[in-house]
């Protein structure tokens, strides 16, 4: 992991030395916060989703942890949401889906609850927040008990999930862009599961919240 001038592209000195991979980040003003399957970032124990100095690269006292790989992070007002492979987000329960404050990276109070079919553990390929909205989508039935098989969307910041009809045969979507003010391309696999090595995209859907 490094860091380059924004203006000239130069490399700065600025090192994390991660221990494994480094999987997304998510850029908030003076902090940078990695998230991946790594668990030191050089002499520092960290686990998996860490804060660290924009301008030095040195890990800041936070509470954030995962306990399995974090994919995908974005900023969504005051949270920082994740999406991953992981059971626990800052030492609370949550099932691939959760949000943390960007401040002190304790869990906040949402839990979306994911759950997937067959006894599998849901997984999170892609997380993106926009209009108030964060969508999730991946290898999930359902959140909360309401079918949203492979993609959801929910308020921010009461957490909300978002009502409207649920896509159907989309699971498991592996990405999503805004296409335009109101809607979301959607990238997904027609067949297949989360554990598979081939996630290449098989086709795409365009969405709109109601």
């Amino acid at each position: 992991m490094a860091a380059f001038d924004a203006t000239t592209g130069r490399l700065l000195p600025w090192q994390v030395q991660p221990d494994n991979a480094v999987m997304d980040v998510a850029v908030d003003g003076d902090r940078v916060w990695p998230g991946g399957t790594f668990t030191r970032l050089g002499e520092q124990r960290c686990r998996r989703l860490v804060a660290v100095d924009a301008d030095t690269g040195a890990a800041l006292d936070t509470a954030a942890s995962a306990s399995d790989a974090v994919r995908r992070l974005c900023l969504a007002g005051p949270w920082l949401v994740a999406g991953g492979d992981f059971l626990r987000l800052s030492d609370a329960p949550r099932a691939c889906l959760g949000a943390i404050d960007r401040v002190s990276g304790e869990a906040v109070p949402w839990d979306p609850a994911l759950v997937a079919e067959q006894n599998r553990l849901p997984v999170v390929y892609a997380v993106r927040a926009w209009n108030d909205t964060v969508w999730a989508v991946g290898d999930f039935e359902s959140t909360g008990g309401h079918p949203r098989p492979g993609v959801a969307a929910f308020a921010v910041p009461s957490g909300a999930l978002i009502e409207g009809p649920p896509p159907a045969e989309l699971t498991p979507a592996i990405g999503l862009l805004p296409a335009g003010d109101h809607a979301v391309l959607l990238a997904y696999l027609a067949h297949g599961y989360h554990g598979s090595k081939d996630i290449a995209p098989r086709g795409y859907a365009i969405l709109t919240p109601s």
